[in-house]
């Protein structure tokens, strides 16, 4: 199955897209923001990229060089140069802009090394590269959803690999740690699974298969009417060091035990200002998890703000009412 601009515009239109538009935002701008570039090029489909960079960056040149295969009938108002080419060839001198983002090009044409050279042609001397690809072992390539659920994949070597000859990787950074799911809890918590990934190695998926042992935690955001489905499933994958962190509502520790056949489960209950890592948590932990152990299920919710251990499992179900 084909994907075309009109896709992929109409996928940062929705709600789940404009999580995902705000996320990479933040990640591009963060890496760019000391460099205060004069000239600054999108090779792929990058206008929601280059629109807020034009705005952050009002002095600098910008322009989106579109590959022609991404056709579509797309209308969109953009404050910034945008030309459609072919999709090996960028219409620039050598060694003519300061900065290349690169968003949904690299998975979808046939010979990446031909776009790889002609972008190590256009940059100037110590200028940077920038690529937003989907990650083999993400969740978001495994839905057709999304626009990263289209093409090939990347792993690490992989794209190592592909600029070898031309770029040294100077930073490598993991974002989308919330999944492709269009669902309240996710539109609700989708900047706390961030912060999680950001602080921690994270891996969201929808696969029991997928819980390898390495995983100190195993965090349970789901439905509290599917908990009993969910739960019986993960028997067979739960290893015993691991923590089952829950913030299901209304689902108490011993019935988590009891669905999971797991003794080491934490209930925790946040709140909505943990999406700006502004949040306080309370949590209550089972008998069987110990002081080193609590220790790091505190380190975790302090990255969405702040935590207070409850001695007593009820003070859970009234932190969940207020």
């Amino acid at each position: 199955m084909e994907i075309s601009a009109s896709d992929i515009y109409s996928f940062y239109q929705s709600k789940l897209g404009g999580l995902v538009k705000r996320t990479i935002r933040q990640k591009i701008i963060s890496s760019i923001d000391k460099s205060n570039p004069s000239d600054v090029c999108g090779y792929g489909y990058v206008s929601p990229y280059l629109s807020f960079i034009n705005k952050h960056f009002s002095q600098s040149n910008i322009i989106e060089f579109r590959p022609d295969f991404l056709d579509g009938a797309v209308q969109e108002r953009v404050d910034f140069n945008q030309k459609f080419i072919h999709e090996y060839f960028l219409p620039l001198e050598p060694s003519m802009v300061d900065i290349v983002i690169s968003t949904h090009l690299l998975e979808f044409v046939e010979k990446p090394q031909s776009s790889i050279e002609e972008i190590w042609r256009i940059l100037r001397p110590n200028g940077y590269f920038i690529a937003v690809l989907p990650r083999r072992s993400g969740i978001w390539t495994r839905y057709d959803n999304n626009p990263f659920g289209f093409g090939r994949s990347y792993s690490s070597v992989q794209f190592r690999n592909l600029i070898n000859d031309y770029f040294v990787l100077d930073e490598k950074k993991s974002f989308l740690h919330f999944p492709p799911w269009g669902h309240y809890l996710n539109y609700k918590f989708y900047q706390t699974f961030e912060n999680l990934g950001n602080q921690l190695s994270c891996a969201t998926s929808n696969q029991f298969d997928d819980l390898s042992e390495k995983f100190d935690f195993i965090l349970l955001a789901i439905k509290p009417q599917i908990s009993r489905e969910v739960l019986t499933n993960l028997l067979d994958h739960l290893h015993s060091h691991q923590l089952l962190l829950s913030i299901l509502a209304g689902t108490s520790i011993e019935s988590l035990q009891r669905l999971s056949s797991h003794t080491k489960v934490v209930r925790i209950m946040p709140n909505t200002p943990a999406q700006l890592a502004q949040g306080m948590s309370v949590f209550h932990a089972a008998k069987e998890v110990n002081s080193t152990e609590k220790e790091l299920v505190k380190q975790l919710l302090d990255s969405c703000g702040k935590c207070f251990e409850v001695q007593s499992e009820i003070m859970i179900d009234a932190a969940t009412a207020i």
